[in-house]
């Protein structure tokens, strides 16, 4: 039988023996900050989101199926508003610092004034608002590192994160002058 080099080549890619697509170009920690906005995080039911989420914010968070030996920690004024058990729901509300270690299906925030930093497994959907400087927040994943923009229409970003995926670059032109003459009265001309 005869292999193919496509094959051979999709067998080594797919067992990660190339070194470009090795586990350390993979971000496993994200950092990010908004003066008004909202974020969903969240696994999925055979694989939930797993990590350590630390938020410094005002506003609302509600943690949806935190699983078994999950901790979630308060401090400030933050309370815990509600709880549903029976669909595994609780909200947290007021201002202050939560940090949550374990695993859940998903996590959502709506507020003001949030830093978080998160190092685990999962998917991050960032929705910004402009705020009075019209900036709508940014996120990066090394201390110190590149920030990107929320954005206002939903921003995606899995974690791991894989590094080598470069964002589109947006090239933004001012438009040329443009002379606006007054039409001449009307009958002369």
């Amino acid at each position: 039988m005869m292999i193919s080099r496509r094959f051979a080549l999709l067998s080594i890619v797919a067992t990660g023996a190339i070194p470009a697509l090795a586990d350390d170009n993979f971000a496993h920690d994200l950092y990010f900050q908004s003066n008004v906005g909202s974020f969903k995080a969240l696994g999925n039911i055979d694989d939930p989101m797993g990590g350590t989420l630390t938020l410094t914010f005002r506003g609302t968070l509600l943690v949806s199926r935190a699983k078994p030996g999950t901790q979630i920690t308060v401090s400030g004024s933050i309370r815990k508003e509600k709880e549903v058990p029976k669909y595994g729901k609780t909200v947290y509300f007021g201002q202050g610092t939560i940090k949550i270690v374990g695993k859940f299906d998903a996590i959502q925030f709506f507020g003001k004034d949030v830093s978080g930093e998160f190092h685990g497994k999962g998917f991050f959907r960032f929705y910004g608002e402009f705020d009075k400087d019209l900036n709508t927040g940014s996120y990066w994943f090394t201390p110190g590192g590149k920030k990107s923009d929320w954005g206002t229409g939903g921003m995606g970003v899995p974690i791991p994160y894989n590094m080598n995926i470069r964002a589109p670059q947006v090239e933004v032109k001012k438009a040329p002058q443009v002379e606006v003459r007054k039409a001449p009265p009307k009958g002369k001309g």
